[in-house]
């Protein structure tokens, strides 16, 4: 079943079309009331879905429509190709047998309902796994919100200051080997607080609550770690080492 969901959906292309996603990671993003229209935030969970990657589900309904809502869903996974693998399995629970190709400009493989269906989006964004969906009485449009959403998870965050601090065992890494990224991220005031990393010339993944780098090519490498939350000066950090090839 897994391989004809992944052949009816050109699985095997999702990674040619932004192959710097696996550049980027984020850590306990949550949707911000300003991108979801001021709505109010009706409830909120976080469940540990499947053992590769973690769920944070939040309502949204505005105070004067209690017929309209939208479900946002967040799923954490490890790293960009988890989330590929995560919005397979959220499509293959779709009831309808495919769902067209979503625009462009949204995550690094988006999907959408068809016209005349509950509107609904869903793409992968770095390392997560996001969906959209309209479920009040109502149907709401969720392209707009889709918009700020992955806006705010793709785009590199401008710190104020810099003053985060970045560690690796190394300064001069193997190309194709991974090498731990040590960060000491600093506590969140709100609970909207998340944190992001950015990299060049290396893909990154989560393993727990650690960052591994795999140097792309050789030359330098570049990593940058920020701490994000609302009304706030996101604070960053940044590393600067080297990728050489292995010795024989």
């Amino acid at each position: 079943m897994r391989n004809e969901l992944k052949k009816r959906y050109d699985y095997g292309a999702w990674g040619e079309r932004r192959p710097d996603a696996a550049q980027r990671l984020l850590k306990g993003y949550d949707p911000w009331q300003r991108d979801c229209r001021d709505w109010r935030r009706e409830a909120r969970q976080q469940l540990r879905e499947a053992a590769a990657w973690e769920l944070r589900r939040t309502l949204w309904n505005p105070l004067d429509d209690p017929d309209r809502r939208v479900l946002i869903e967040v799923r954490e996974t490890a790293s960009a190709v988890t989330a590929r693998e995560c919005l397979l399995e959220v499509l293959g629970q779709n009831e309808l047998v495919r769902l067209p190709e979503g625009p462009t400009e949204i995550g690094d493989i988006c999907f959408v309902h068809p016209d005349g269906q509950t509107p609904a989006i869903f793409w992968t964004t770095a390392n997560l796994c996001i969906s959209l969906v309209s479920i009040g009485i109502e149907p709401t449009p969720v392209l707009e919100w889709a918009f700020r959403l992955h806006k705010r998870t793709a785009s590199k965050p401008t710190a104020v200051a810099y003053d985060l601090e970045l560690r690796a065992p190394v300064e001069s890494m193997a190309i194709e080997k991974e090498a731990p990224i040590e960060v000491e991220w600093p506590a969140t005031v709100t609970d909207d607080g998340y944190y992001a990393v950015f990299s060049e010339n290396a893909d990154l993944r989560l393993t727990g609550e650690e960052i591994r780098a795999r140097a792309i090519h050789e030359g330098p490498v570049v990593v940058e770690a920020f701490a994000v939350e609302p009304d706030r000066s996101s604070r960053g950090g940044r590393l600067d080492l080297s990728a050489q090839k292995a010795p024989r």
